[in-house]
């Protein structure tokens, strides 16, 4: 009747449902996405010039970012849960990343920095940015925030094709937490 065998497989079976329940989801989609965007946008500085590079990430970046949240949304739909504080958080940490960035801007506005200062600095808060966010929201952001602070490097250090190299390593990072297996808590689509 009470079979300790038995009980301890129940008590096993109830905490990886607990905790599969506790994982919040992050749609594959989401890092491929954001792989391709950056694989793209790191590489145009190398041939095209910065108004056309600016102009790709001021669509890019928001329109990023409205992806993710609705992927994650509907992750969160399909798997049941209804606790949304972990996915308002990420919001707000690559919400407040954009307006970082937006803020950056202000700079070379105003007379302070030069502009070629600003795609360095620029590169230094995605890096930050992506660290951060493996060290407090899912740990699958570490590797392409190294990838990106190494990518600054190679801006400082004036390496050519600094910012394609810097693309190919932060998209192979993005890309490759998604499909490798646990990785990323990732999830199928919704």
């Amino acid at each position: 009747m009470n079979d300790p065998s038995a009980v301890s497989r129940d008590l096993q079976f109830v905490r990886s449902v607990v905790d599969a329940s506790e994982r919040t989801p992050y749609p594959r989609s989401v890092a491929i996405v954001w792989g391709l965007l950056v694989l793209v946008g790191f590489a145009l500085p190398d041939f095209v010039g910065t108004g056309t590079v600016a102009r790709f990430w001021m669509f890019a970046g928001p329109a990023g970012l409205l992806f993710a949240a609705w992927m994650s949304a509907r992750g969160l739909h399909r798997f049941g849960q209804s606790d949304w504080r972990s996915g308002r958080r990420e919001l707000q940490h690559w919400a407040l990343f954009l307006l970082a960035i937006g803020a950056v801007m202000l700079l070379p506005n105003r007379g302070m920095v030069d502009w070629k200062a600003i795609a360095p600095i620029s590169l230094l808060l995605v890096a930050f940015a992506y660290v951060v966010a493996g060290v407090h929201l899912r740990g699958f952001y570490f590797f392409p925030g190294l990838a990106f602070f190494g990518g600054y490097c190679l801006l400082v250090f004036r390496i050519p094709h600094a910012w394609t190299i810097t693309g190919v390593l932060g998209a192979l990072a993005l890309i490759l937490s998604a499909l490798v297996p646990g990785s990323a808590q990732a999830s199928r689509e919704p």
